[in-house]
């Protein structure tokens, strides 16, 4: 992907990766209170990404590119805490 449309989709520092949803090191880093947020062709886009247990949220997809991310693993953390209070 060229870098001004990487640009485009955020609103901060970015990185350009070759993602695998299968390597834990092509898979990008972020802190517990982080969203991973992923642009990435249609046939790297995946249901299961390595170090993450729940799904991702698809935002869009458009062309051959899905816009992607998984809430941070805190917020993750609280639903779930949230939804056994509730039982």
């Amino acid at each position: 992907m060229d870098v001004p449309l990487a640009m485009y989709y955020t609103e901060g520092p970015f990185e350009i990766i070759d993602f695998r949803a299968d390597r834990i090191d092509r898979v990008p880093r972020v802190t517990y209170d982080q969203k991973m947020i992923l642009l990435t062709k249609k046939g790297r886009f995946s249901e299961e990404v390595v170090g993450k247990n729940y799904p991702p949220i698809v935002i869009e997809e458009r062309g051959d590119w899905v816009l992607w991310y998984f809430v941070s693993q805190k917020e993750y953390d609280e639903s779930v805490i949230k939804q056994s209070v509730q039982l």
